[in-house]
């Protein structure tokens, strides 16, 4: 996908892509047992602007265009302003609030939670001191891929974002009524 992008660009063109990786990969997911361990956001824009949290799909079709409204930046995927979910207009719930708020669920962002003045995002590049990205950079691979190697680096430095979020809460002590 990363190296059709940088070959064929990105901009009106994602939407295909995506939908067509999604059919190859996804097609035969038993989309019922996400049902209450998936949660996907997105920002309604017709008839009435909220923030929609879907969490049981029909169809692995329906999960794609769930998947597909969740990334839907207006005018860089497709050549429209909203992406058709469920019958609305639909964008990436990110544009209006980056990292939404879903119980029970742990916030994960792509960007510096720090520079984003946001400590409740859980894992974040800000978790590793060492991460060489900074929010500029990070901005700009959103929509620009970067070369496949920074992309698989990017990939591998998510993973440890998550391992040190993870060993920091398996060393905290445990809450009155907590099991192990």
């Amino acid at each position: 996908m990363a190296s059709l992008c940088h070959s064929h660009g990105t901009v009106w063109k994602l939407e295909e892509r995506l939908r067509a990786v999604f059919r190859v990969k996804f097609a035969h997911v038993p989309v019922e047992t996400l049902a209450q361990r998936l949660t996907i956001a997105t920002e309604r824009m017709w008839p009435d602007r909220a923030l929609v949290l879907t969490d049981d799909f029909h169809s692995p079709e329906d999960l794609c265009d769930a998947v597909i409204a969740s990334c839907y930046v207006p005018w860089y995927l497709a050549k429209r302003g909203t992406s058709v979910f469920r019958g609305e207009s639909h964008v990436d719930g990110g544009l209006f609030t980056l990292v939404p708020e879903v119980p029970g669920y742990t916030k994960v962002c792509a960007f510096h939670a720090h520079v984003l003045r946001r400590d409740d995002y859980e894992i974040s590049p800000s978790i590793d001191p060492d991460f060489p990205f900074n929010i500029m950079q990070l901005a700009r691979f959103a929509l620009f891929p970067p070369e496949v190697e920074v992309l698989d680096q990017l990939f591998e430095l998510g993973k440890t974002s998550s391992t040190i979020w993870a060993e920091k809460q398996a060393a905290m002590p445990l809450k009155d009524g907590e099991r192990e």
